[in-house]
Protein backbone atom coordinates (compact mmCIF):
# COMPACT_ATOMS: atom_id res chain seq x y z
CA UNK A 1 0.00 0.00 0.00
CA UNK A 2 1.51 3.63 -1.48
CA UNK A 3 1.38 6.68 0.83
CA UNK A 4 2.13 9.93 0.37
CA UNK A 5 5.21 10.86 2.22
CA UNK A 6 6.31 14.37 3.49
CA UNK A 7 10.24 14.86 3.20
CA UNK A 8 10.93 16.33 7.16
CA UNK A 9 14.89 16.17 6.68
CA UNK A 10 17.27 15.84 4.20
CA UNK A 11 21.13 15.75 3.66
CA UNK A 12 23.14 14.50 0.82
CA UNK A 13 22.86 10.80 2.25
CA UNK A 14 19.95 10.41 2.96
CA UNK A 15 16.29 11.50 3.54
CA UNK A 16 13.92 11.07 6.32
CA UNK A 17 10.15 10.92 5.16
CA UNK A 18 7.37 10.93 7.80
CA UNK A 19 4.31 8.66 6.41
CA UNK A 20 0.62 9.10 7.58
CA UNK A 21 -0.76 6.40 9.37
CA UNK A 22 -4.83 6.60 10.45
CA UNK A 23 -4.90 7.84 13.90
CA UNK A 24 -1.36 7.46 15.31
CA UNK A 25 1.49 9.52 14.78
CA UNK A 26 4.00 9.70 11.34
CA UNK A 27 6.25 6.71 10.81
CA UNK A 28 9.70 7.75 9.54
CA UNK A 29 11.53 6.02 7.21
CA UNK A 30 14.76 6.79 6.28
CA UNK A 31 15.91 7.08 2.73
CA UNK A 32 19.39 6.05 0.68
CA UNK A 33 20.66 4.91 -2.25
CA UNK A 34 20.92 1.72 -3.19
CA UNK A 35 24.24 -0.26 -2.08
CA UNK A 36 26.40 -3.02 -3.43
CA UNK A 37 28.32 -4.96 -1.51
CA UNK A 38 31.06 -7.66 -2.49
CA UNK A 39 32.09 -11.12 -1.25
CA UNK A 40 35.75 -11.28 -2.98
CA UNK A 41 37.08 -14.59 -2.77
CA UNK A 42 40.87 -14.24 -4.03
CA UNK A 43 42.79 -17.21 -6.08
CA UNK A 44 44.75 -18.21 -2.88
CA UNK A 45 41.01 -18.79 -1.49
CA UNK A 46 40.66 -15.98 0.65
CA UNK A 47 37.80 -13.92 1.09
CA UNK A 48 38.70 -9.96 1.63
CA UNK A 49 37.25 -8.19 4.30
CA UNK A 50 38.21 -4.31 4.97
CA UNK A 51 38.60 -3.25 8.71
CA UNK A 52 37.27 0.43 8.80
CA UNK A 53 36.43 2.72 11.28
CA UNK A 54 32.45 3.86 11.60
CA UNK A 55 31.96 7.52 12.74
CA UNK A 56 28.63 6.51 13.93
CA UNK A 57 29.86 3.30 16.28
CA UNK A 58 33.38 5.43 17.04
CA UNK A 59 35.14 2.28 16.17
CA UNK A 60 36.19 -0.30 14.00
CA UNK A 61 34.49 -2.63 12.01
CA UNK A 62 35.46 -6.21 10.12
CA UNK A 63 32.98 -6.11 7.01
CA UNK A 64 32.86 -6.96 3.29
CA UNK A 65 33.49 -3.76 0.84
CA UNK A 66 30.66 -1.85 -0.25
CA UNK A 67 29.66 1.66 -1.17
CA UNK A 68 26.52 3.27 -2.49
CA UNK A 69 25.29 3.22 -6.23
CA UNK A 70 26.03 6.21 -7.54
CA UNK A 71 23.89 7.80 -10.02
CA UNK A 72 23.57 6.08 -13.32
CA UNK A 73 25.91 3.36 -12.01
CA UNK A 74 24.25 -0.27 -12.05
CA UNK A 75 25.19 -2.34 -8.91
CA UNK A 76 27.54 -4.51 -10.62
CA UNK A 77 29.85 -1.50 -11.90
CA UNK A 78 29.16 -0.26 -8.12
CA UNK A 79 30.32 -3.41 -6.96
CA UNK A 80 33.38 -3.75 -9.61
CA UNK A 81 34.35 -0.07 -8.70
CA UNK A 82 33.61 0.07 -4.27
CA UNK A 83 35.74 -3.43 -4.74
CA UNK A 84 38.75 -1.78 -6.31
CA UNK A 85 38.52 1.41 -4.48
CA UNK A 86 38.35 -0.06 -1.15
CA UNK A 87 40.81 -2.74 -1.83
CA UNK A 88 42.77 -2.58 -4.33
CA UNK A 89 41.36 -5.68 -5.77
CA UNK A 90 39.68 -6.55 -9.23
CA UNK A 91 38.45 -9.73 -10.34
CA UNK A 92 37.28 -11.84 -13.39
CA UNK A 93 33.67 -11.97 -13.24
CA UNK A 94 30.95 -10.72 -10.56
CA UNK A 95 28.16 -12.98 -9.99
CA UNK A 96 24.77 -11.60 -8.47
CA UNK A 97 24.06 -13.02 -4.55
CA UNK A 98 20.48 -11.64 -4.05
CA UNK A 99 18.78 -8.04 -3.80
CA UNK A 100 18.14 -8.12 -0.27
CA UNK A 101 17.05 -4.94 2.19
CA UNK A 102 18.83 -5.09 5.26
CA UNK A 103 16.24 -2.78 7.63
CA UNK A 104 13.06 -3.26 5.89
CA UNK A 105 11.28 -1.64 9.38
CA UNK A 106 13.12 1.52 8.69
CA UNK A 107 15.34 1.84 5.61
CA UNK A 108 13.62 1.43 2.17
CA UNK A 109 17.05 1.03 0.02
CA UNK A 110 18.42 -2.18 -1.31
CA UNK A 111 21.76 -3.87 -1.10
CA UNK A 112 22.93 -5.66 -4.02
CA UNK A 113 25.33 -8.66 -2.76
CA UNK A 114 27.71 -9.72 -5.61
CA UNK A 115 30.21 -12.73 -5.78
CA UNK A 116 33.97 -12.17 -7.23
CA UNK A 117 35.33 -14.86 -8.45
CA UNK A 118 39.27 -14.97 -8.34
CA UNK A 119 40.06 -11.70 -6.69
CA UNK A 120 43.41 -10.33 -7.47
CA UNK A 121 45.34 -7.59 -6.16
CA UNK A 122 45.80 -4.84 -8.53
CA UNK A 123 46.79 -1.45 -6.77
CA UNK A 124 49.00 -1.35 -3.46
CA UNK A 125 47.28 1.50 -1.11
CA UNK A 126 44.06 2.03 -2.95
CA UNK A 127 42.32 4.74 -0.89
CA UNK A 128 44.79 5.92 2.36
CA UNK A 129 42.44 8.23 2.76
CA UNK A 130 39.70 6.12 4.06
CA UNK A 131 41.09 4.64 6.85
CA UNK A 132 40.96 1.10 5.60
CA UNK A 133 42.62 -1.98 6.35
CA UNK A 134 42.32 -4.95 3.65
CA UNK A 135 42.38 -7.93 5.51
CA UNK A 136 42.05 -11.92 4.13
CA UNK A 137 40.49 -14.63 5.90
CA UNK A 138 40.98 -17.89 4.50
CA UNK A 139 37.33 -19.11 3.76
CA UNK A 140 37.78 -22.22 6.08
CA UNK A 141 38.87 -19.63 9.30
CA UNK A 142 35.90 -16.92 8.58
CA UNK A 143 33.09 -18.58 11.64
CA UNK A 144 36.60 -19.09 14.34
CA UNK A 145 37.34 -15.51 13.37
CA UNK A 146 33.73 -14.91 14.26
CA UNK A 147 33.48 -16.46 17.54
CA UNK A 148 37.32 -14.63 18.38
CA UNK A 149 36.47 -11.68 17.87
CA UNK A 150 32.26 -11.58 17.01
CA UNK A 151 31.78 -7.55 18.53
CA UNK A 152 34.15 -6.56 15.65
CA UNK A 153 32.36 -8.02 12.79
CA UNK A 154 29.77 -6.36 10.93
CA UNK A 155 26.57 -8.77 11.16
CA UNK A 156 25.17 -8.10 7.77
CA UNK A 157 28.85 -9.16 6.46
CA UNK A 158 28.10 -12.33 8.32
CA UNK A 159 24.83 -12.43 6.63
CA UNK A 160 26.31 -11.49 2.97
CA UNK A 161 28.84 -14.33 3.94
CA UNK A 162 26.27 -16.78 4.35
CA UNK A 163 24.60 -15.96 1.60
CA UNK A 164 26.86 -16.55 -0.67
CA UNK A 165 27.82 -19.90 0.68
CA UNK A 166 23.81 -21.00 1.23
CA UNK A 167 23.86 -20.12 -3.02
CA UNK A 168 27.11 -22.28 -3.73
CA UNK A 169 29.84 -19.88 -4.49
CA UNK A 170 32.10 -20.88 -1.55
CA UNK A 171 32.89 -23.64 0.03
Amino acid sequence: MKTAARTVFKTDWFTVDALPQMGQKPYYRLTCNDSAVVVAQTVKGEVIFIRQFRQALGKFKLELPAGEINPGESPKEAARRELLEETGYNCRSLHLVGRFHVSPDRINSSVYCFFAKEARKMKANPRADLEIRVVPIPAGRFAQRIRDSWESISVSSVGFYQMAKIKGFLQ
